[in-house]
């Protein structure tokens, strides 16, 4: 089918259908089977019918033929929320076309449309993810940063020494979640308020599990899973020390019925959590974080150290 460019229009969804045949779109493009829930389950903050100003459809004629999110974010460089010395970046997410409508130039036209609204916000960079490397080459993203990937293996967690000082919760108020946040390792990552990690933590099939050292108060809290993508991974989390972190580790092989997890983790990592990781005989694989095309060179510096956790991706 040929394109007429008059009827084609970039914008986002206006109603409750148009919401749903988003979703259909996506859930058509992305998924290779059906899950017992909508796909906007799985992005609270950018698929949300009642807020569509990050979600970006291109219509023909009036039907959608192909969608990408726009998530303009906020680089942190350090944990302090006083600290408003970050930059800004945008996140592209749930790119999705049509079957009949590929290969003919749509998505590259809706990349141009994204990339001139992040440069109006002042945008150091785009950010995605995904394995399709050579397409997204032409549009000028490469990939970007370090992201390391351990195998964690239940028997190897379950021969260490781990006292039973240690109280689980599957929950915990804005107040917490706002304290957890600052037991990540330090780097440059995206901001996030408590009540957007709230949100997050209610997308189905995410495993939230935290633990109080119940002798000195310290807390650890890792995530795994999130809506369909990352089952067996635990792609976020924090402690003060390792003997926390391992009674994490023993609490989520507890909880599923698996020989094996994967613990994402940023490329630059201090080198006790390096020491902790070898010492427990795990393989260490090292990939890119995203892909990334820059728009602004003056933070090339700082973004070289980006690394975004697993929930805030889209």
């Amino acid at each position: 089918m040929k394109l007429k460019e008059a009827a084609v229009e970039i914008r986002p969804p206006q109603t409750l259908d148009e919401c749903h045949d988003r979703d259909a779109l996506l859930a058509l493009s992305l998924r290779e089977e059906p899950f017992p829930f909508p796909i906007s389950k799985e992005y609270p903050l950018v698929l949300n019918p009642s807020d569509t100003s990050k979600s970006f459809c291109v219509f023909y004629d009036g039907k959608i033929i192909a969608h990408a999110n726009l998530f303009h974010r906020e680089c942190a460089i350090t944990h302090y929320e006083h600290d408003r010395s970050g930059i800004k970046l945008s996140l592209i997410g749930n790119v999705a076309t049509h079957p009949d409508w590929r290969a003919k130039g749509i998505m590259r036209a809706l990349f141009e449309y994204l990339e001139i609204s992040a440069l109006k916000c002042d945008s150091s960079a785009l950010i995605l993810w995904s394995d399709l490397n050579s397409f997204y080459d032409k549009l000028g993203f490469v990939p970007w940063g370090k992201e390391i990937r351990y195998d964690l293996s239940r028997e190897k967690i379950a021969k260490c020494l781990i006292p039973n000082n240690y109280h689980f919760s599957a929950k915990a108020d804005l107040n917490i979640l706002s304290d957890l946040l600052y037991r990540r390792c330090e780097i440059p990552t995206i901001r996030r308020s408590a009540r957007e990690f709230a949100e997050l933590l209610k997308i189905p099939w995410t495993d939230f599990r935290m633990l109080k050292n119940t002798s000195n108060g310290t807390l650890s809290y890792g995530v795994m899973g999130k809506g369909a993508d990352m089952g067996g991974v635990i792609h976020e989390w924090g402690a003060e020390n390792e003997l926390d972190f391992l009674a994490l580790l023993a609490s989520f092989f507890s909880h599923n019925n698996t020989k094996k997890l994967t613990l994402l983790c940023p490329g630059i990592l201090d080198e006790k959590w390096r020491i902790f990781f070898n010492g427990l005989n795990t393989q260490e694989n090292v990939y890119p974080m995203c892909l990334l095309k820059i728009l602004q060179k003056t933070h090339k510096e700082t973004l070289e150290k980006l690394f975004v956790w697993g929930l805030d991706g889209i």
